[in-house]
């Protein structure tokens, strides 16, 4: 485990800054972020997976905070849960353009 800005990522991971990951499960909280700095971090994050592979995210919006790329990367929301006292969580999978 690393911890570290994960804006900037080739930092926080150092000398495995060019691992590539299986996927990626991110629960930061971007909503409260520019549109602008959200893409960044889905590209960078899926830059770091093979082609294929997910970027999970958990957000406990309404909507994912991410709006799909049509050129770059696709978004699918995977599941909503509502639990007591009106906490709810979403799942949205952020996948390369055109990825099976």
């Amino acid at each position: 485990m690393r911890c570290g800005d994960a804006f900037a990522l080739d930092l926080t991971l150092g000398a495995q800054r060019k691992t590539k990951f299986d996927s990626v499960i991110s629960a930061i909280p971007l909503l409260h972020l520019p549109p602008e700095k959200r893409r960044e971090l889905v590209l960078d994050l899926l830059e770091r997976v093979p082609a294929g592979r997910p970027v999970v995210q958990i957000t406990y919006g309404l909507l994912s905070p991410v709006v799909a790329l049509p050129a770059g990367y696709e978004v699918r929301h995977l599941a909503f849960m509502m639990r007591k006292h009106s906490t709810r969580a979403a799942l949205d999978v952020c996948e390369e353009a055109g990825a099976e």
